[in-house]
């Protein structure tokens, strides 16, 4: 069990770690719920300790891009509607999977809200939006993902 959960973090991790350059995927958002979620399964010290670390990083990283991309909140934040129906996708994984099944389904279902907000082309080419491949956004995001994922490899192998 240990070692599935671990894999299934680690996973998460690095998709949430490709999400800072491929800009449809939630980074540092999906990285910060396979925090959660391993920590809620490990329920040890060291594992709060970590998500800690991750929540702290990852408002700091918010607030940080929010400053240089001189967005508003709103801008960053999905409405409800959409929040909504990925938590009615969530309670389905939850109920099919468990805890992995939660974070899958409620981020499948803010992709696929969000998808049919913004009307969104169904293509499979990769779009990177307005920002270029590698802004200061990118970066501060990338800077904040790998101290978390330090911080939960240490927490692992300690």
């Amino acid at each position: 069990m240990d070692l599935i959960v671990l894999t299934c973090t680690f996973a998460a991790i690095l998709v949430g770690l490709a999400g800072v350059f491929v800009h449809r995927l939630p980074g540092m958002s999906l990285i910060w719920a396979a925090i959660l979620v391993w920590a809620s399964i490990e329920n040890t010290r060291a594992a709060w300790t970590v998500l800690g670390v991750a929540t702290v990083l990852a408002v700091t990283n918010h607030i940080v891009q929010h400053l240089f991309a001189g967005r508003r909140l709103e801008e960053l934040v999905a409405p409800m509607r959409s929040v909504s129906i990925a938590a009615g996708f969530g309670a389905v994984g939850f109920l099919a999977a468990r805890a992995m099944g939660l974070l899958a389904g409620f981020a499948i279902g803010l992709y696929l809200a969000e998808r049919r907000r913004l009307r969104v082309p169904g293509t499979t080419r990769l779009h990177l939006g307005r920002r270029p491949p590698v802004s200061r956004e990118s970066l501060t995001e990338l800077a904040a993902g790998l101290l978390v994922t330090t911080a939960w490899l240490v927490a692992v192998a300690g």
